[in-house]
């Protein structure tokens, strides 16, 4: 194994090279289940919740850290309300969804983040990083 290869795997222990092997088994588990069942969605969640853990190690939102809305959403320490978009809906079938757009401290980009309700509180689902977004309300696009 060269120098180079051996920076690039996290320390045997460290939490980055946990969090690998637990969206590894929770990989393996998930393509092992009959998909859209219960059991699949639970081992699905736990990869993305594997996925952003990783991403909080990286530099990116900590989906549980010191940053938290009061209604469980998270943004940058810089981010003002002003400069939020969340769109809340209702689909035919199933719980509330929601997608929201935070700013990024680090680039001026955004954050798009995509939730469902529990019952109780809103649980992300998804997370990544977006250059841009347009809104369009009554034909005239908003930037």
């Amino acid at each position: 194994m060269s120098d180079d290869t051996a920076a690039d795997e996290p320390e045997l222990g460290s939490p980055e090279q946990r969090l690998r092997e637990a969206r590894k088994q929770a990989r393996i588990a998930r393509d092992d289940l009959t998909p859209n069942t219960p059991a699949w969605h639970m081992a699905q969640a736990t990869v993305e919740h594997a996925e952003e853990a990783m991403q909080a190690l990286d530099g990116g939102p900590v989906p549980d850290g010191e940053d938290l809305r009061s209604d469980g959403g998270t943004m940058d320490a810089s981010a003002e309300a002003v400069d939020r978009l969340e769109v809340t809906y209702q689909p035919p079938a199933g719980p509330r969804r929601r997608v929201r757009f935070e700013p990024r401290a680090a680039d001026g980009g955004m954050w798009r983040y995509t939730d469902v309700w529990t019952g109780c509180r809103w649980r992300q689902e998804g997370c990544e990083p977006v250059d841009m977004i347009d809104v369009e309300r009554g034909g005239e696009v908003i930037r």
